[in-house]
């Protein structure tokens, strides 16, 4: 992880307590649902101290401004955010109007 004053890109993390390892996860559950899957052996625990938000920075950049919201829920502003639509790795900045359906 990255230095104690720098925010992470890690969003989430999953423990899984029968294979004794963990998942840094770059998204939450509630920003990518249909990823989640449940498993009584895993452990899910969404960061929600010392973490970047999603679009925040170039390195954890949204696929769009409705994941943004999804993710970061009502504390969601309008701003500008970092955004990489096709995923391929071309980050663009710009405006999300958070009013609107994304």
């Amino acid at each position: 992880m990255s230095d104690a004053k720098e925010k992470s890109p890690v969003r989430a993390i999953t423990t899984n307590t029968e294979e004794k390892y963990c998942e840094l996860n770059n998204r939450t559950k509630e920003a990518r649902p249909e990823n989640f899957r449940s498993d009584p052996a895993r452990f899910y625990i969404r960061r929600l101290n010392g973490r970047a938000p999603l679009g925040s920075i170039p390195e954890l950049p949204a696929q769009s401004c409705q994941e943004i919201k999804e993710s970061e829920g009502k504390d969601t502003i309008s701003n500008k955010y970092w955004l990489d639509p096709n995923g391929t790795g071309t980050e663009i900045w710009v405006y999300c109007d958070m009013n609107l359906d994304g």
